[in-house]
């Protein structure tokens, strides 16, 4: 009797394992959204985490910087152990991913997007420290994120750094 009751109970909570599993969504590491604000210019990178935007793999929108305003759903960002950098539009991710373009190759200045998460085109790999005053690097390309003057409207990844290339990560 005692067996039977503990199969049944064993059998109960490894259901109810994989159902939690299988409905559990994709999270920042820390669960905690931030707003990614430059150092040297005090402005804050907005991308566009509307799903319905990136119709197939291959869509990539600018990512710009702008006055940081913490009702914008645009501007919040996660982080993923490995070292990805997510859009979580304040609440939850979005599958929608940081990236710089990896063609063709050499140094020059590349643009910095938002694609689909996995999009193979760009590299969405970046080291970097979720804390204040710590650049963002990436991998792959070979580059660091920056946003170089107060007039410009959007990041650029360079081979170098600098001020220009440290972030605060704002809660």
């Amino acid at each position: 009797m005692h067996r039977a009751f503990a199969a049944t109970l064993a059998a109960l909570a490894c259901t109810a394992a994989v159902a939690t599993l299988g409905t559990a969504q994709p999270a920042s590491a820390s669960g905690v959204s931030y707003m990614l604000k430059n150092v040297a210019t005090g402005k804050c990178m907005k991308g566009n985490s509307s799903r319905a935007a990136y119709p197939d793999d291959n869509r990539a929108y600018d990512v710009t910087m702008v006055t940081c305003n913490r009702n914008d759903v645009n501007q919040w960002w996660g982080y993923i152990s490995g070292g990805t950098i997510v859009m979580t539009a304040s609440t939850h991710d979005t599958g929608i991913c940081l990236s710089v373009q990896k063609t063709p190759s050499g140094d020059f200045a590349r643009g910095v997007y938002t694609a689909r998460c996995a999009n193979k085109p760009y590299g969405q790999k970046f080291n970097t420290g979720v804390t204040s005053n710590y650049p963002i690097g990436s991998a792959s390309p070979a580059c660091y994120v920056g946003h170089y003057a107060g007039g410009d409207s959007w990041p650029a990844c360079y081979g170098n750094h600098g001020s220009n290339t440290r972030w605060n990560w704002v809660s």
